[in-house]
């Protein structure tokens, strides 16, 4: 069973409303600044 932060559901509930909040996931630094602009994450939160 997976035990989710209150973090990580809001990061899952608004994907699944196509938007895309990374920095619920992973703070500030240089791996949100790579993942904020990752191809697959826009792709799916820009069909509608």
């Amino acid at each position: 069973q997976l035990h989710f932060t209150i973090r990580q559901w809001k990061f899952l509930n608004s994907f699944r409303e196509k938007i895309y909040h990374p920095e619920l996931l992973f703070g500030s630094g240089e791996i949100l600044e790579r993942i904020k602009n990752h191809p697959m994450a826009l792709w799916k939160c820009s069909q509608k």
